[in-house]
């Protein structure tokens, strides 16, 4: 079974990322749902660097975004 057809702990913390050949579309969301707005980030290590830091903002015992 497929782990997005089974909820997920509050703790699980889920980025996705939609790729494109210029920019990504990237979610971070947890058991609860979202946790910050969608965010478009460049196909570089700069949009590697948003996604780190977003990851580190929401990774566990962290805030919302």
């Amino acid at each position: 079974m497929s782990f997005l057809q089974v909820a997920l702990e509050p703790s699980t913390l889920v980025v996705a990322v939609d790729p494109g050949k210029v920019m990504n579309r990237v979610w971070v969301s947890d058991g609860s749902g979202p946790l910050a707005d969608p965010v478009s980030m460049p196909v570089s290590r700069a949009g590697i660097d948003i996604v780190e830091r977003m990851v580190t903002v929401h990774g566990p015992g962290r805030g919302r975004w």
